[in-house]
């Protein structure tokens, strides 16, 4: 039977599991710098076949285990559809892609691996598939950044946040008619997160001005190094 599983923050596996997330994220952006074009690009797409290959294979596993469902395992939590576009968009260098991922991989895989909540309970290969799809989306941010050179858009991060707004609505829509609760939309998470504040359906509200002002914080960031896109 499916439960979600939180790992206390502070343990000893939570700060095992930040610390070898963190080498990992940092090891490919540093090799990445001193490579040649050719083996940076190499790099990328070794790195986005191992994020997509995680987000096919998850769900052989699922069913194997009898942990397959409708209502928990369709690609549609924020990280999850991260996950798949941070693969996609290491093969497929589009502007906006990269945006919609530098906003939503850098906030939400971050608060995610800082309280952390896995869904389908706490197996091993659950915890190493969370840890490589959230640990994967700020590794494709900032290999795609430092690396390849992508810069976000003048004012790109009110754009992205427009988006989350009509995704939130549609998903919302989607969890009411099968009784899901993809996004937290419909119950708040279980993990211990400070942002998450109050009941249904004001943490909600919360949860959506911390997303707008985790986005501002990182568009301001390039703001102030002048590393903003013009056009």
């Amino acid at each position: 039977m499916d439960y979600n599983y939180t790992v206390e923050i502070f343990s000893l596996l939570w700060w095992k599991a930040i610390s070898l997330t963190a080498l990992l994220i940092i090891l490919p952006i540093v090799t990445g710098v001193f490579l040649q074009v050719k083996g940076r690009n190499y790099l990328a797409y070794g790195i986005g076949s191992l994020l997509l290959a995680t987000a096919i294979l998850i769900h052989p596993y699922l069913l194997m285990h009898d942990s397959w469902n409708i209502s928990t395992s369709l690609p549609l939590q924020m990280c999850t559809m991260s996950g798949i576009l941070s693969g996609l968009v290491l093969f497929w260098r589009k502007q906006l892609v990269y945006e919609i991922l530098l906003y939503w991989g850098i906030s939400g895989g971050l608060q995610s691996i800082l309280t952390p909540e896995i869904i389908h309970g706490d197996g091993a290969l659950l915890l190493l598939e969370f840890y490589i799809v959230h640990g994967g989306l700020i590794l494709s941010a900032l290999y795609l950044t430092i690396v390849l050179g992508m810069r976000p858009r003048r004012n790109s991060w009110l754009i992205v946040f427009i988006i989350t707004q009509i995704f939130i609505i549609l998903i919302f829509i989607f969890n009411c008619l099968i009784k899901a609760n993809y996004w937290f939309l419909n119950e708040k998470p279980y993990a211990d997160n400070p942002l998450v504040v109050g009941e249904w359906p004001w943490y909600i509200l919360g949860m959506d001005l911390a997303a707008l002002v985790h986005f501002f914080l990182i568009y301001l960031t390039f703001k102030i190094t002048r590393n903003i896109k013009m056009s």
